[in-house]
C-alpha cells in the first residue's frame, strides 16, 4: 500500500470536466485551446465548442465575437458571453489555432 497514489479528482458537469484555473478561458494567457473539438469542423470551431457550453444552472447563452487579437500561429478570439437570465456578460478568450484538453470555466457547465 506504500505504492498507492491518489489523485484529486476532476470536478464533473454532466460529463464535462471543469477547470481548476480560476483564470481558465478568462484571460489571454490561457485560453480555451478548441483544436482538438473537431478535426474535419468546418466553419468556426468556436460555435461547435460554445453548442455545447451552458450556463452554471444549464441555462443557454448567447456569444458575440467582440475582438480577434494576433498570437504567434494564429490568432486569439475574445467573445462576450451572455448567460440567460443574468444581467452581467463575461469575457472568455479562444483559441481556435492550439489543442489542449477542453474543460469548461468556472462558472459554466455543458451538456455532454
Amino acid at each position: 500500500m506504500a505504492e498507492l497514489v491518489f489523485f484529486e479528482a476532476t470536478p464533473l458537469t454532466d460529463g464535462c470536466p471543469v477547470s481548476r484555473d480560476s483564470e481558465y478561458g478568462y484571460s489571454p494567457e490561457n485560453p480555451i485551446r478548441v483544436a482538438s473539438v473537431v478535426p474535419d469542423q468546418i466553419g468556426p470551431l468556436a460555435d461547435y465548442y460554445f453548442e455545447f457550453l451552458q450556463g452554471p444552472q444549464n441555462e443557454g447563452l448567447e456569444y458575440t465575437l467582440i475582438d480577434t487579437y494576433p498570437m504567434e500561429n494564429g490568432e486569439l478570439d475574445v467573445y462576450e458571453v451572455m448567460v440567460e437570465g443574468m444581467a452581467e456578460t463575461v469575457m472568455l478568450y479562444i483559441d481556435e489555432f492550439h489543442a489542449d484538453q477542453l474543460m469548461v470555466p468556472r462558472g459554466f457547465s455543458c451538456q455532454y
